[in-house]
């Protein structure tokens, strides 16, 4: 519950948010419901960074269970995220980190690849499965 609560009021301020806002951020996507959205959808998705190449992640897509519990799918993202990317919660260094446990707000660009509009590192409240 600690990190809904935070995902909540972090990502409210994060976002336009209007009258009827939401009080909870999205649930992320499933890897299966990534995997076939169409090129140009907005998506928010939990991942494993599992490394840095130059501008761009490398993630392992992970399903949600609950706000603090995701299961690994073994499905691999490609997430293109230049310096200038907001990040609503932590660090470029947390991002970054191989093992970082990440919500990213995204644009599908193809198969497995996306651009990053925003990251909340959850890396401290959340766990792997």
């Amino acid at each position: 519950m600690k990190l809904h609560a935070v995902l909540s009021s972090v990502l409210m301020l994060g976002t336009a948010a209007s009258a009827s806002a939401q009080m909870s951020p999205p649930p992320a996507i499933t890897a299966q419901a990534f995997a076939a959205a169409a090129t140009g959808s907005i998506v928010e998705i939990a991942v494993r960074v599992q490394k840095r190449v130059r501008s761009e992640l490398v993630a392992e897509l992970l399903d949600e269970e609950t706000s603090e519990r995701y299961r690994a799918t073994g499905r691999t993202v490609r997430i293109f995220a230049p310096a200038q990317t907001p990040i609503v919660m932590g660090t470029r260094a947390e991002v970054d980190a191989p093992g970082a446990i990440v919500f990213v707000k995204a644009v599908v660009t193809g198969k497995g690849h996306a651009d990053a509009k925003r990251f909340v590192v959850i890396t401290p409240y959340a766990t792997v499965h």
